[in-house]
């Protein structure tokens, strides 16, 4: 299957699944499916392939197109916990799954932190935010 594929997704293991099964794989929104959920998910990169910014960006980039805000928040939160320091890019992510979602209030707490944190909202944030 190539990556052009429409009907393909790569998943965080590095195998092509079916498109359908992608949205699964996104726990509901309480917070002990999604700790779960991003468990199993770094348990199953293994020692080898160890959690980077990539791959927060990965999970939190598939939420957003999901609508799923928790999840994406949830992935974030995960990804400063573990030291890993997130981007516009990141940010940038997480507020569109709270807008695809219909969550300002979590759009608006993300937008506060990346002020507090210093990093500099670009383009794509403050167009997300007024979407």
């Amino acid at each position: 299957m190539t990556r052009a594929s429409s009907r393909a997704y790569l998943n965080m293991s590095g195998s092509w699944e079916p498109r359908h099964q992608q949205n699964k794989r996104i726990p509901p929104n309480d917070k002990n499916s999604m700790d779960k959920w991003l468990d199993s998910l770094i348990n199953e990169r293994g020692n080898q392939n160890p959690v980077d910014k990539a791959f927060f960006h990965s999970l939190i980039h598939s939420c957003a197109k999901a609508g799923n805000a928790r999840a994406a928040s949830a992935c974030t939160e995960r990804m400063l916990a573990t030291g890993i320091q997130p981007t516009t890019v990141t940010i940038n992510s997480v507020i569109d799954a709270c807008a695809k979602a219909g969550n300002l209030s979590l759009a608006t707490r993300w937008w506060d932190w990346t002020i507090k944190q210093g990093l500099e909202p670009n383009g794509i944030t403050y167009n997300t935010m007024i979407n």
